[in-house]
């Protein structure tokens, strides 16, 4: 207490610590959390008071920091990730953040932004806490450094290039990555995980793949499928005799087609057989009894897969016995 001019009375304030106020004429308080703190004191003599005189009291820390974060252990290539910060930090600690191959690759936040990584490897993540009011043995500023480590994974590759098929045709693709590879969509796939799949898709497809490491891939390819055109042949005529030689009658299809129909027709406009099977053929029976000799009349339709279009064809086919 500096006071002049005989003050026999004091009122003291003291923001933030454990003794709020006090009327004595040199209080000793204590304050609990580091902090800067507004001390107040209006002194009074026989005269009257005087205006209130207010300091601000800077209250160091003295506990030593403490460095502690989390973070993922491991993250995939082209990717980020975000510290947390958990230490034991008062504001006269100084922070410093070191992520050796990251992008960016020093902060002094204390929760710093996301660190990126590009490229395949393990790297450290150091975390520097300094108190510049707490001095150690050796009379340095006291600090405390905690480093762990990060590993990038690589993403899974696709090795394949983009290639274009005939439709019915198959082709392999092939992929590099950790552990058990699976591809996207898994359709048209023979098998839907493995380094080399084998597909036979009937319209353009992208496939993309992921890896055990849940990484995706930055890689595609794309099948892209080419369509002849359809070609309808058949016999002229057939001999239902039982003898294992030109006993039934079919229609041939030079590639795959969708929504397939034949009919097949007596002269009297009876239908006498009906398939949506492009594989199966006429016996030269109906309903279990042999047809007579004769021309019939087919009619097949079917969608073309290359222009999506429903398209007809139709023909005659003699029967002999």
């Amino acid at each position: 207490n500096a006071s002049t001019n005989g003050p026999n009375v004091f009122n003291w304030v003291f923001q933030g610590s454990s003794t709020a106020s006090s009327d004595s004429t040199n209080p000793i308080v204590s304050f609990n959390s580091a902090g800067i703190y507004d001390v107040r004191l209006v002194a009074q003599n026989s005269n009257g008071s005087s205006k209130p005189y207010v300091i601000h009291m800077f209250v160091q820390s003295c506990l030593p920091p403490v460095a502690a974060f989390n973070s993922s252990i491991n993250i995939c290539q082209k990717s980020c990730t975000i510290f947390s910060n958990h230490s034991t930090v008062t504001p006269f600690d100084t922070i410093k953040w070191f992520a050796k191959g990251a992008h960016p690759d020093t902060s002094s936040r204390l929760n710093p932004p996301a660190f990126c990584y590009d490229t395949v490897g393990t790297y450290p993540i150091k975390l520097i806490l300094v108190n510049h009011y707490r001095f150690n043995s050796k009379n340095h500023y006291e600090r405390d450094t905690l480093v762990k480590y990060i590993t990038v994974l690589p993403a899974p590759r696709i090795l394949s290039r983009d290639s274009c098929i005939y439709a019915g045709d198959s082709i392999k693709l092939i992929a590099k990555g950790n552990g058990l590879i699976t591809w996207l969509p898994n359709t048209y796939l023979f098998a839907s995980t493995g380094d080399t799949v084998l597909c036979m898709p009937i319209n353009k497809t992208t496939y993309t793949v992921k890896d055990t490491t849940t990484c995706p891939s930055p890689d595609s390819v794309v099948v892209c499928v080419k369509y002849q055109n359809v070609y309808i042949t058949s016999t002229n005529t057939f001999t239902p005799d039982g003898n294992g030689k030109n006993d039934v009658f079919n229609i041939n299809v030079n590639i795959p087609v969708n929504e397939y129909n034949l009919k097949i027709y007596n002269r009297w406009g009876e239908k006498v057989f009906e398939t949506s099977d492009y594989h199966a053929g006429w016996d030269g029976t109906y309903r279990g009894i042999q047809q007579n000799s004769g021309v019939y009349v087919w009619i097949i339709g079917y969608r073309d897969l290359g222009d999506n279009q429903y398209k007809f064809a139709n023909g005659n086919v003699t029967l002999i016995r």
